[in-house]
């Protein structure tokens, strides 16, 4: 007797591994609805079904699995915990039901829906992703990816960024991850400290826009700021002064072919200090003159100081003595007729010469 419900479970199992690697909803179906559990089931190939179906995009039978979870109830709760930003009500709810049963297979479900969270944008399905957000899972979650040849903590909106998916982009901004687009990747709380501690500072430092315009994403770039995200960031935190600072030469480039504002005119009771006053301090010749490309006839001398170097000194000197040429001098005006945070875009459109529109794109 044993031995045959020995051999019925591993028949049922069979089945259940057949239909998950040819996507087949009915047959999740029928077998889930019996009593069935995924997580029963063990791994697909070194993966969970969810992951597994993720990255096959086989959207169908991954809703099938997610509406079948036995801990549905539970993670419907506990993602409504995480939509209100509450920690106190998180720690709360958490400690009072520590010693359940079901908190453990929900943190098995959860860490299998993380898992296909991040195989769905780096395998480009954002109808898998959409799906998983929807049906819960802890949107704060981050991963360790390699980025630039470093291993970095993402949370998904930086990451999509980082691999330029841009539909993947505009899922995620449907859904409460939009509350990280514009954060950097900094990683607080003691349960990364161990893994990032020496990266604080050095590597965890840039924003989804950042990553983007690291990686030549200009697309990516466009749909986040049309979800409403500042190509110059936040009030508290500056784009192109956060890439000065740590010598991103071709991020810093992006975001000036994108209109990234390096420079503000003085007033007769305020002068403002921008990016450009932060290259000039550093003393990086190569990003002063990348963002002189973007600025027309302005007087620089104001800005040497005693701590300037030589050559960006005279560099600026020369700016402000002689005429800008003329060819420099159109390319500033189309870029303000243009709009300069949609030139890159918009140029392309014109029945202008291929070598004019980089030129228009402050390619020299």
């Amino acid at each position: 007797m044993e031995g045959t419900r020995v051999e019925k479970d591993r028949r049922v199992k069979g089945y259940f591994i057949a239909a998950v690697r040819t996507g087949n909803a009915l047959v999740l179906e029928e077998l889930l609805s019996n009593g069935m559990c995924a997580l029963d089931m063990g791994k697909v190939d070194g993966m969970s079904c969810e992951e597994h179906l993720t990255i096959s995009g086989h959207t169908a039978a991954l809703e099938v699995v997610l509406k079948h979870s036995p801990v549905k109830t539970w993670i419907e709760e506990y993602h409504e915990i995480l939509k209100k930003h509450n920690p106190r009500e998180y720690l709360i709810w958490q400690k009072t039901n520590s010693c359940r049963p079901e908190m453990t297979t929900m943190n098995h479900e959860l860490a299998n829906r993380k898992a296909a969270m991040f195989a769905a944008i780096r395998h480009n399905q954002p109808g898998c992703l959409d799906l998983i957000l929807t049906h819960g899972v802890d949107f704060r979650a981050r991963d360790f990816f390699l980025s630039k040849g470093v291993r970095q903590p993402m949370a998904t909106v930086h990451l999509a960024a980082a691999l330029g998916m841009s539909d993947c982009i505009d899922v995620l901004m449907r859904h409460q991850t939009k509350a990280y687009a514009d954060k950097s990747n900094r990683v607080s709380g003691m349960r990364f400290y161990r893994h990032t501690r020496d990266m604080d500072g050095t590597n965890c430092w840039k924003t989804p826009m950042i990553f983007a315009a690291e990686n030549g994403h200009h697309e990516t770039m466009a749909r986040l700021m049309q979800h409403g995200i500042n190509i110059d960031g936040t009030n508290t935190y500056n784009h192109l002064s956060s890439c000065i600072r740590f010598g991103a030469l071709d991020a810093i480039f992006v975001l000036c072919q994108h209109g990234a504002k390096c420079y503000s005119k003085p007033t007769d009771h305020f002068t403002p200090e921008g990016p450009l006053h932060h290259a000039i301090k550093i003393g990086n010749i190569r990003i002063v003159e990348i963002m002189l490309r973007t600025l027309g006839t302005v007087d620089f001398r104001p800005m040497i100081t005693d701590e300037t170097s030589e050559q960006v000194a005279e560099l600026l000197r020369k700016m402000s003595s002689e005429p800008r040429t003329l060819a420099h001098l159109c390319r500033h005006v189309i870029r303000e007729m243009l709009g300069e945070k949609r030139c890159y875009f918009v140029v392309d459109m014109l029945p202008l010469p291929k070598r004019l529109k980089s030129f228009v794109k402050l390619v020299e």
